[in-house]
């Protein structure tokens, strides 16, 4: 008797190319191809059956039930038929065209408002089969494709994401008032004596972190990492804190954001506005003149901020600007510098890649794309960020003994050996033989890093080597941080605008206090959370991406016709992506126009080769291509390659 299929449940999750993953509780994704889901939709708990063929490591299956739809509405374009209209999803994850029925239309009332071309919020009504249409129910009219402003409440509301708070947050934030400072200073540590300051973007309202330094009279170094203290204002249960753990996160667009926490929180009550005393959670930490660090204190405290600088501004006192607080700045650059020398000689990895600036006219319009940078400053603020989370874990997270008590970590795993594959494959297209295990080391990963910094495609050598890492994700199990090499990690340094920073500081405010029993009710409550705070995470990161890339693509649909230097980032059976060197914006030359010669996919070592030729196009190859076609709404630049390699190739060695 043939053994059958193991099922499982899990969460679905589209791609813009069609297929999906199903993320389990437990075990790896499950690979979905589009002809395998049935009636499955984005978000969508289902049942999947797991092909006994599949490898354990890369399983793939097919949909066979969904136990529970996705409350996400369908954002689209709504055109009118006789029978009522058709819904077109904006969302390139959202596949097909729904039927709307005329008697929906009348019942909701929405006859006269919904025209054609008219953006509309839906609900799916019915979907049965998946070779039927799907029908949706609109359930309100938006606004119209050309105002200004809805792509950003479009991308916001089909990803669920709330653009306005409801009237008793608002009503409960009106009631807030200042702290009575005379008694906050009788209860708390009185540090608005110590030269405090916030370094941040010059556009930044809400002021979440401090920074203050000196040296004792035993030649130690005491860093102050101070954090607003948003856990004084936001009551746990209150509508607030209902609130902003349903946000979880605040999802930054460019230049607009939707907030966690209302303004007269975020930025005015929380900010650490210069010259106003404020309730903070200050990170005290005593460090040698080799960046080790001897004791850590936590204390609520209250603070004041004696100047506010943007990064141009530190960076600008760094490079040897006069400033009252110049020689706090150039001490903790040498402290923040020693920090990250330790952390990657045990194998931490820089992350944080500088994206593409986008820079927007008052309409929405994109008026100029470039390539991002770090500036030293920005390095400066991130160590002692690092610092001050990996300090908080330590002495909060994980008792002396080596016990772990309830807590939020962030964590991070080690690549997958078929990842592992991947980079070794990229890395031997660029040149670099490394002779690497399936059991990568952070080291090792470090060294991979430093390899590629000399090369003159660094950007995206860093980029595709990132890009096999897995992802962090906050758990309530400590299971270390592989990509910076901490035993322990968590999120404590933006409790404005990231739940799971504000429950840190919670639990930071009980454990010190010496109430340390957490009932199994509370420990399966931080699960839920940090499990939240997870997916929350995710659908900011697609959203903020999701707008990124439609303002990217209106940029390039002013330079259509025009040719740039690239660099192939990505091969499929669709075609070859390149990444404009220049704009750091990616295109496709589809496989249809690569019509000089015929191309096979070898997908194992991410080429096309040329059959009469053998012209290959490889990962990390660099290309000259011309934009051919732009399409903004659905988020895609096809591009045409202006030579072919073997050409190139001559030119660059010529």
């Amino acid at each position: 008797m043939a053994r059958k299929n193991q099922t499982s449940e899990g969460t679905l999750v589209l791609t813009s190319q069609g297929f999906g993953f199903v993320h389990g509780a437990d075990g790896p994704d499950v690979f979905v191809d589009r002809d395998h889901l049935g009636t499955a939709l984005e978000g969508d708990r289902v049942t999947v059956e797991v092909f006994r063929s599949s490898s354990r490591r890369r399983p793939a299956g097919r949909i066979v039930g969904v136990i529970e739809r996705s409350t996400r509405p369908i954002v689209g374009l709504f055109r009118r038929t006789r029978q009522g209209g058709e819904l077109y999803p904006e969302n390139d994850r959202v596949v097909g065209v729904y039927r709307v029925e005329k008697v929906d239309l009348k019942r909701a009332g929405l006859t006269r408002q919904a025209r054609n071309n008219t953006v509309v919020s839906a609900v799916l009504k019915q979907w049965d089969e998946p070779s039927a249409r799907p029908v949706a129910e609109v359930k309100e009219v938006i606004g119209t494709r050309d105002e200004p402003g809805i792509d950003l409440k479009i991308i916001a509301r089909s990803r669920g994401l709330s653009l306005e708070f409801p009237d008793d947050v608002i009503e409960e934030t009106q009631r807030l008032t200042e702290p009575n400072m005379k008694k906050a200073r009788a209860e708390r540590v009185d540090l608005t004596d110590r030269q405090v300051f916030t370094i941040d973007p010059e556009d930044a309202g809400d002021l979440d972190d401090a920074l203050s330094v000196r040296q004792r009279d035993d030649g130690l170094f005491e860093v102050g990492v101070h954090i607003a203290d948003v856990s004084a204002f936001v009551a746990e249960g209150s509508s607030i804190d209902r609130e902003a753990r349903r946000r979880a996160t605040s999802v930054y667009f460019v230049q607009d954001v939707l907030p966690m926490l209302p303004e007269r929180i975020s930025n005015d009550l929380c900010s650490l506005t210069p010259n106003k005393a404020r309730l903070a959670h200050s990170v005290l930490i005593v460090l040698d003149s080799r960046g080790e660090v001897h004791e850590v204190e936590v204390v609520e405290s209250v603070i004041r901020s004696r100047h506010r600088l943007s990064y141009e501004e530190a960076e600008a006192v760094l490079a040897g600007r006069q400033h009252p607080i110049a020689s706090a700045l150039h001490q903790l650059q040498l402290i923040a510098g020693m920090l990250r020398a330790k952390r990657e000689a045990a194998g931490s990895i820089d992350f944080d890649l500088p994206a593409p600036v986008i820079t927007l006219d008052a309409d929405g319009i994109p008026e100029q794309v470039r390539r991002g940078e770090r500036l030293e400053a920005q390095r400066l603020i991130e160590e002692l960020m690092l610092l001050a989370n990996r300090s908080i874990a330590s002495t909060f997270g994980v008792r002396r003994r080596g016990g772990v008590r309830p807590f939020v970590f962030r964590v991070h795993e080690r690549p997958k050996p078929e990842d592992v594959a991947t980079i070794r494959t990229v890395l031997r297209n660029l040149g670099i033989p490394l002779d690497i295990e399936d059991e990568l080391t952070p080291q090792q990963f470090q060294r991979i890093l430093d390899i590629v910094e000399s090369l003159e495609l660094q950007l995206f050598a860093e980029k595709v080597a990132l890009r096999s890492m897995t992802k962090a994700f906050y758990s309530t199990e400590n299971q270390g941080h592989f990509g910076l090499a901490f035993k322990a990690y968590t999120h404590f340094t933006s409790p404005i605008r990231r739940y799971a920073d504000l429950t840190v500081h919670r639990l930071v405010k009980r454990y010190a206090s010496g109430n340390r029993k957490v009932s199994r009710s509370e420990s399966r409550q931080l699960a839920e959370i940090a499990a939240h705070c997870g997916e929350m995470e995710r659908l900011a990161i697609d959203a903020e991406r999701a707008y990124r890339k439609r303002k990217a693509m209106e940029f390039l649909s002013t330079k259509v016709g025009r040719n740039y230097a690239g660099v192939i980032s990505g091969v499929s059976r669709g075609g070859v992506f390149v990444e404009l060197v220049h704009y750091q914006i990616e295109g496709m030359v589809p496989r249809a126009g690569m019509n000089d010669d015929q191309y096979l996919l070898d997908q194992e070592n991410f080429q096309f080769i040329g059959q009469d030729t053998g012209t290959v196009y490889r990962i990390g190859d660099r290309v000259r291509v011309r934009i051919v076609e732009v399409d903004v709404n659905q988020g895609k630049a096809y591009f045409e390659f202006t030579q072919n390699r073997r050409q190139s190739r001559t030119e660059e060695s010529a």
